[in-house]
């Protein structure tokens, strides 16, 4: 009997690995939604990118990528993957792009690095359902992607 049961069984795995590919193709398929900088002070950044990443978080968000563009003509190159829960992703994002949170480690002197070579700073976003799955296929997705040379930045995977 048991054996009969365990047939009947979905390959789980086959639909967790969809869910990566989609997800993969989602994040790194999309336009880049590029930060703009110019000012020294902080907020003046915050307030003049509030728009675009209020638009970019419009529909829900809870993985996000941290993009380099080395010049106009270059094509983005990925450098980060991150996950926080959709409600707290604005936040997230503007300590990794605007303001520095020791305790969560943001990117923010990498990003700061990259402005003081000439680059561009830009970002996309995706909303995994259910939001417990977050954590996994973020990993994945770095698994997979630094194998492709990228996510540079994610040194935990």
């Amino acid at each position: 009997k048991k054996e009969v049961l365990m047939k009947k069984l979905p390959d789980l795995r086959m639909d967790f690995a969809r869910l990566v590919v989609a997800s993969k193709r989602s994040l790194c398929g999309q336009h880049v939604t590029e930060i703009i900088y110019g000012s020294d002070e902080v907020s003046e950044q915050i307030n003049k990118n509030r728009p675009a990443l209020n638009g970019l978080l419009k529909n829900g968000a809870n993985i996000y990528a941290l993009w380099v563009k080395k010049s106009t003509k270059s094509p983005w190159k990925l450098m980060y993957i991150g996950q926080r829960k959709a409600e707290s992703i604005y936040q997230r994002l503007v300590q990794h792009l605007f303001t520095k949170n020791k305790k969560t480690g943001s990117k923010l002197e990498r990003i700061r690095a990259a402005l003081l070579r000439g680059e561009k700073i830009g970002v996309t976003v995706i909303h995994i359902e259910p939001d417990e799955l977050r954590t996994s296929v973020e990993e994945r997705l770095i698994r997979i992607l630094r194998e492709d040379g990228l996510c540079e930045w994610n040194i935990h995977s």
